[in-house]
């Protein structure tokens, strides 16, 4: 068949081989050809191909799946966030031992009637950036394929980082640089991993029953005035029809960095203890993703009730003490409560299928520091003639409605200014229910507004920032793409 040989050949010219050895051939094709990763493949004979598992008979309008994969480095690795230690790795944040391991849990929606899939990995890292977003993308169309004789668009799979503070560095930014870069072998394990995780998803669909509730915890957020927060849960839970929970979806705003920089102990921060309690109280597998977190911070009470915390077995940093870790527990724990809240008041999920979005788009960055310390570190971005007014750094988005839930993704740490011209866009155009992911498909840093670029208490912000004429960038390009304005 063409499409197999196309994808095969395609797929060799950008990948060249499955295993973890692949980590320095994509170190070298991301700057070899300017952190470009071919689109997903796609060929006339993709047509006849099956979109579900063949052999399967669905009886309900959804099918769903949810795979866990552990993530967890097993070896000591530099650790991603908190400031940077600008060259000298002595003072740069390494591994000591694992607290509570770290996973990519993905859930997969099938729209049965109209065979349309549509998958949410969330995935515990302080952020992928989008070279290595097209990479699992590509990887994840091979597998399925390959493996199951399915065709599934890569793109379709959102690849959404919870950004703890606890997890390895994957952007390159937080280890020594100057040469040291990225752990690439530990990149391409985690690429592998997620890519898996499609497959046993797929293979793993079933009849669901979607239903969703809504809800809110309390953060806080620093920005321009007027603050604009965003503080709300929007939880999916996808049931058995003869009973029994396959997964919950759960998208909430907030750092994961209970923990504090004193920490070397890998973690998913509070998101650990958030996704045990889920699982222990509703079974299944409980997805996190993170929304509009740029500059939004959880609260983080240090009592709730629980006389230990949740991974009391983990690698106790010395550094930390019992408060550290009883803060984390109950800053996941609070997001539980108030998540099983939200549940109680559960609408089902509009049985009227499934629509994809997924665009590319260019804009000028104003920040050559930043770009400078990626190319040191280095780290995958492109490089930008910041002198040169139409030079571009590209990145992308997805969006996909669900029934009457509209998911949009931002690449990157997205303040809630930062989306809400597009949520208001998205509401006048008859998306009512609109759940901004951040950190999902790239990882560009934060994404402030022109506002507050400008704006002197939010300097720490914009030195890891790609400046401020993303922001309408974006907002074109979900005019262009999803609304078709010009």
């Amino acid at each position: 068949m063409r499409f197999r040989l196309l994808l095969a050949v395609v797929f060799a010219a950008c990948c060249s081989s499955n295993n973890a050895n692949v980590g320095g051939d994509t170190k070298d094709l991301a700057f070899e050809a300017g952190g470009e990763v071919p689109d997903a493949i796609v060929s006339e004979d993709s047509e006849d191909l099956p979109r579900l598992p063949p052999g399967k008979t669905f009886t309900t309008r959804y099918a769903a799946s949810a795979v866990k994969k552990k993530i967890t480095p097993d070896y000591p690795i530099y650790m991603g966030g908190f400031g940077f230690c600008g060259g000298v790795p002595e003072k740069c944040r390494m591994s000591e031992g694992v607290h509570d391991d770290l996973y990519a849990n993905i859930a997969l929606i099938c729209d049965t009637e109209q065979q349309e899939c549509i998958g949410f990995a969330g995935v515990d890292s302080i952020g992928l950036v989008h070279f290595d977003c097209d990479y699992i993308h590509l990887l994840a169309q091979k597998y399925v394929y390959e493996k199951l004789g399915i065709y599934f668009e890569g793109k379709r799979l959102f690849v959404s980082s919870s950004h703890s503070h606890g997890a390895p560095d994957t952007t390159g930014l937080w280890g020594p640089m100057f040469g040291a870069g990225r752990d690439e072998a530990y990149i391409a394990f985690l690429r592998e991993q997620v890519a898996q995780g499609a497959v046993e998803a797929f293979e793993a669909l079933e009849d669901a029953i979607l239903t969703y509730g809504v809800g809110s915890s309390p953060n806080s957020t620093e920005g321009s005035e007027p603050v604009i927060k965003d503080e709300d849960i929007w939880v999916i839970k996808a049931e058995r029809p003869q009973g029994g929970t396959i997964f919950t979806l759960t998208r909430w705003n907030s750092h994961p960095t209970a923990y504090g920089s004193k920490n070397n102990g890998i973690t998913a921060d509070y998101v650990g203890p958030f996704r045990k309690f889920m699982e222990e109280e509703y079974g299944g597998i409980a997805v996190f993703l993170n929304g509009n977190l740029g500059g939004t911070y959880p609260d983080r009470p240090t009592s709730c009730g629980l006389e230990e915390e949740a991974f009391p077995e983990g690698f106790k940093d010395p550094d930390l003490k019992p408060i550290d870790f009883m803060r984390t527990t109950c800053t996941g724990y609070q997001l539980f409560q108030n998540t099983k809240q939200a549940l109680l008041a559960t609408k089902p999920l509009e049985e009227t299928g499934i629509e994809f979005w997924h665009a590319k788009f260019g804009f000028h960055p104003d920040n050559g520091t930043l770009l400078l310390a990626a190319k040191l570190a280095p780290v995958p971005f492109e490089w930008v003639d910041i002198d040169d007014p139409l030079s571009e750094m590209k990145t992308e988005f997805s969006a996909a409605r669900i029934g009457n839930l509209f998911f949009i993704s931002t690449p990157g740490e997205s303040f809630p200014a930062f989306s809400k011209p597009v949520v208001d866009m998205l509401k006048e155009a008859g998306y009512e229910e609109v759940v901004v992911l951040g950190l999902t498909q790239d990882w560009l840093g934060y994404l402030l507004t022109e506002e507050q670029w400008k704006d002197p208490l939010l300097a720490y912000h914009q030195g890891l920032s790609p400046g401020a004429k993303i922001h309408q960038a974006y907002i074109d390009a979900v005019k262009r793409f999803i609304l078709n304005q010009q």
